[in-house]
């Protein structure tokens, strides 16, 4: 009967044993793997290490002013008239750059070239009374940014997948100036046209822009962004004087401006 015994509790320990042994083999299913194929592939703890490229589309917006006189007065429209006008533009380009990452923050550089459908024209009438004539003319003062670029640092906080920071640079620019005077003088009755008096100023000019910006990573390689930034490219001073004279008309335009743009990246 003992012997009967003992062979019977042999047996269920043996059954327990091969139960628990099939239990640990069959492990539940991961959270990961019921999840839809889309989110599947995206990793927790997303790191914004790596290089990347891109493109970007935007707005840009400001105040032209300028600055068209005479210290010394030569003409009929002598004395210095300043004027200016709101602008705002497409902009739309490319850029790359690295990301380094250490804990919450990350580090990067990023250069970035864009066109601009940027082409202000400003306009002033100008009137002067004279003992003896009426003068009477416009000046017009064109200013056009043709292209901007800038190289600039990022310096932000990540929180996963989302990326705050502020940036700040290296800006140029090619700048386009124009300006000229047309118009007439009345003396006693009688209509003169005035020599018509114009000159320009083009360069490639280099300043400043500084500005702010999220990035969320969309997927594992893709991000997008929006970004604000603020350009200084200095003030263009040239000369301008009627044909064959000496140029005694002096003009200074401000070339500052601000950009708003949204951005795709892809990064490896």
């Amino acid at each position: 009967m003992n012997n009967h015994l003992k062979g019977f509790a042999a047996a269920i320990a043996l059954a327990l044993a091969s139960t628990s042994s099939m239990a640990a083999d069959l492990s539940a299913p991961s959270f990961s793997s019921i999840l839809p194929p889309a989110v599947q592939g995206l990793k927790p703890g997303f790191v914004w290490t790596g290089a990347y490229v891109g493109g970007n589309v935007g707005l840009a917006y400001g105040e032209r002013q300028g600055h068209f006189g005479s210290d010394t007065v030569v003409s009929e429209l002598g004395g210095w008239v300043r004027p200016k006008d709101d602008f705002q533009t497409f902009i739309g380009g490319a850029q790359a750059g690295y990301n380094w990452q250490t804990g919450l923050f990350v580090f990067g550089v990023e250069g970035d070239i864009s066109y601009l459908d940027d082409v202000k024209a400003l306009n002033m009438p100008r009137t002067v009374e004279g003992a003896t004539y009426t003068a009477n003319g416009t000046v017009t003062v064109l200013n056009s940014l043709e292209w901007l670029g800038t190289v600039r640092g990022r310096v932000g906080v990540a929180a996963d997948r989302f990326f705050v920071y502020g940036t700040g640079g290296l800006a140029f620019g090619d700048v386009q100036n124009r300006a000229s005077v047309e118009g007439t003088v009345t003396t006693r009755g009688v209509v003169t046209p005035l020599e018509p008096i114009s000159g320009n100023g083009d360069e490639t000019r280099t300043g400043y822009a500084v500005g702010a910006g999220t990035e969320y990573a969309i997927t594992n390689n893709l991000t997008g962004k929006f970004e604000y930034l603020y350009y200084n490219l200095g003030t263009s001073k040239y000369d301008v004087g009627a044909a064959g004279e000496v140029a005694d008309y002096h003009v200074r335009s401000d070339n500052t401006g601000n950009v708003v743009r949204a951005g795709l990246n892809f990064k490896w």
